[in-house]
């Protein structure tokens, strides 16, 4: 599954949607306009997180700019005693 996500520069997400079907069945952008500094990109959703909400996702995954293209990657999990 993909959604449309916007984020900025330091790969903090900013919104997430599910695609929008278009006239001829194709998915769209919908109405993301992006302020400066910001980005937009269409991004497979890692497998532990397929499912799930645009809220639920926003929590679950991050924007990993490390490979040059952005990714969404799921957020480590904090465990007991450390900080989130």
């Amino acid at each position: 599954m993909k959604v449309h996500v916007v984020y900025d520069e330091a790969g903090r997400i900013q919104a997430i949607s599910h695609p929008i079907p278009g006239k001829n069945g194709a998915p769209t952008l919908g109405r993301f306009r992006p302020h400066p500094g910001q980005h937009i990109a269409t991004l497979q959703v890692p497998a532990e997180a397929a499912g799930l909400t645009p809220r639920q996702l926003h929590d679950a995954v991050r924007i990993d700019l490390s490979g040059g293209a952005p990714r969404l990657i799921a957020k480590a999990k904090s465990g007991a005693g450390e900080r989130a």
